[in-house]
């Protein structure tokens, strides 16, 4: 079955724009991908851009770099066709905005691929190692203790065994400690807004609060040296990956013990065919995969085949948004089962989407 076209379609929104891939064979028949393209206009309090022009250089990406090179080969040699788009990519530099475009196309080759063959994708991957992976609720950043009361409460109410917070004062963790109780688990994801001295400093504050772990504490985020200082400074638990990009980036963070907990993003690092080589590097490091999205769509679903197929797995992330808010793609969050997420019904990533 050879591909006849790759599409893209923007999902717009104020804040949490999406970028869905499609692979259409020959007779007909589709796969659905997500890529991770940015940062909305202003989210971080930064300038104000056209709507969702952050998007454009990626679609430039795939239409202009990728998609030529992928008309009229074989849909169903997914492990060829990974290979074929970074060796071609290679000499523009595989990381970063090539890495994110490889992965949407990537996601949407197993989806057609699980469609085709009338199976979830996790049977592709081997089944499953697992019947479930421990969820948290990924709070958006409010810098407001009273809607972070609310949240908190709104999550323990929908069974989720932990809560994470993208903020910077670490009292709002004390906040949601005094809310959760003793037992929920609480994450503090800072995305690398500190320096290493302030870092210690926050994380001090942390642990008096029995924070799970923190995450992305320092600016770079992928400065594993002083990750590996911080953690032997104050011995908290720290997450990271999410802007990890390659096999050799995740063995130098695994190696050097910067991290307790893995983070790959799936729409970064060249979606599942990428995923699948990183799996034995948990096994080799005895350490959990975790993977991070926040958007519910098939970067989320891909994440839950993946966990789910991998021994090592533990936490999963499922973006809470407030109420009246929803993902412009129309995916809704999976529905947990004891506080965990469970494989989702249908084939392929188990996604209807139009």
């Amino acid at each position: 079955m050879k591909i006849s076209d790759i599409q893209t379609e923007i999902k717009e929104h104020p804040l949490l724009t999406q970028l869905f891939v499609r692979v259409i064979q020959e007779d007909g028949l589709s796969g659905i991908g997500e890529c991770w393209w940015g940062i909305s206009p202003g989210a971080e309090g930064g300038k104000q851009l056209p709507a969702n022009s952050q998007v454009l250089p990626m679609i430039s990406t795939i239409d202009n770099i990728l998609k030529p090179l992928l008309i009229g080969e074989d849909a169903r040699q997914i492990e060829a066709r990974f290979q074929q788009m970074v060796h071609y990519a290679y000499r523009y530099g595989i990381e970063g905005i090539l890495s994110c475009a490889i992965s949407g196309i990537d996601l949407a080759l197993w989806d057609l691929a699980g469609k085709r063959l009338q199976v979830p994708v996790i049977e592709l991957l081997g089944g499953q190692a697992k019947e479930g992976v421990k969820a948290y609720a990924s709070l958006p950043p409010f810098r407001d203790s009273e809607r972070i009361r609310q949240e908190t409460e709104r999550a323990m109410a929908c069974g989720f065994q932990g809560i994470k917070l993208h903020e910077h004062n670490p009292d709002m963790a004390g906040l949601v400690r005094d809310v959760a109780g003793p037992e929920m688990a609480i994450m503090f994801d800072v995305n690398g807004h500190f320096k290493l001295p302030e870092a210690i400093d926050v994380a001090e504050a942390l642990m008096t609060h029995g924070v799970f772990w923190f995450e992305e504490p320092i600016w770079p985020m992928r400065d594993h040296d002083a990750m590996a200082r911080l953690k032997e400074e104050t011995g908290i638990t720290i997450a990271a990956g999410e802007n990890e990009f390659s096999q050799e980036g995740f063995y130098q963070l695994m190696q050097c013990g910067a991290a307790d907990y893995i983070m790959p993003e799936i729409t970064k690092i060249g979606g599942l065919t990428a995923g699948k080589k990183l799996t034995p590097l948990f096994e080799l490091f005895n350490l959990p995969l975790s993977p991070h999205s926040f958007r519910s769509g098939p970067a989320l679903y891909a994440n839950i085949h993946w966990a789910l197929s991998t021994e090592n797995s533990d936490w999963l992330e499922i973006p809470w948004l407030p109420e009246g808010y929803s993902f412009p793609g129309g995916v809704s969050i999976p529905e947990l089962r004891d506080g965990q997420v469970t494989l989702p019904d249908g084939i392929g990533l188990g996604l209807s989407i139009t």
